[in-house]
């Protein structure tokens, strides 16, 4: 297999990309996390026509708690809003180490819609969803992720990072936050931990070793591959 690399890892210093370099990945993560659920599923663990309670019985949105399923969670029919693009951006991210600290963002909003009745895409149910990967295998989300999917499908470059880590080889992010006459801002401002809806770091090398190891069914079954094709997690 031939590698390449092109572009910019850093702008402002001029350096180039490597085939090695660390990119964030955003929403990618959130298959991950997708993944992670549907192992516990073949175990037995998860029932993904439970509603959330079942596994956060101390949830406080009781709404949330007693009529959103697992399911949809998963394919983002649960009606909750997507903190990413609001609230998220005036907080302090260095706050956020794990899973749990990033609840109080949208614990108490109202759904968008009664669960299972409009797609409406958000990261508040992935968020959910770690949690539940934490209650249901008594593991931290991140430790879970390295042990059951990232060692198994050798993604020796893909891991969550404090956003004041000194990472070496990683690749610096751009945005015209929504505004393509503007100059680009460096995207630090929007970053935080990883959290199970998203920014992860991984490596193009690593995300192909993801989709291989998913595909030979190394991950999770065939069935449940197919199961994830149906649904459009």
């Amino acid at each position: 297999m031939q590698k390449r690399a092109y572009g910019l890892a850093s702008k402002e210093h001029d350096i180039k990309n490597k085939t090695g370099t660390k990119f964030n990945i955003a929403s990618i993560t959130k298959t991950f996390t997708a993944v992670a659920i549907l192992q516990l599923h073949e175990e037995g663990k998860i029932d993904l026509n439970t509603p959330t309670g079942n596994y956060l019985k101390d949830y406080p949105n009781e709404k949330v708690k007693n009529s959103v399923t697992i399911s949809q969670l998963l394919t983002h029919t649960a009606g909750l809003s997507n903190f990413h693009v609001t609230n998220f951006l005036d907080e302090c991210k260095f706050k956020f180490k794990d899973v749990k600290n990033f609840v109080p963002l949208f614990v108490n909003e109202s759904l968008l819609s009664e669960p299972g009745t409009e797609y409406n895409y958000d990261a508040p149910g992935y968020l959910l969803l770690g949690l539940i990967i934490e209650e249901i295998t008594g593991n931290n989300y991140y430790d879970y992720l390295n042990q059951n999917i990232f060692r198994k499908a050798k993604m020796t470059n893909t891991d969550a990072y404090d956003v004041d880590a000194i990472i070496e080889n990683k690749a610096n992010g751009y945005t015209f936050a929504g505004d393509p006459t503007k100059p680009l801002k460096n995207n630090v401002f929007y970053l935080s931990k990883a959290s199970p809806g998203g920014f992860h770091y991984s490596t193009a090398e690593d995300l192909f070793n993801f989709n291989k190891a998913l595909f030979s069914y190394k991950l999770i079954n065939k069935v449940t591959v197919d199961l994830i094709d149906k649904a459009s997690y």
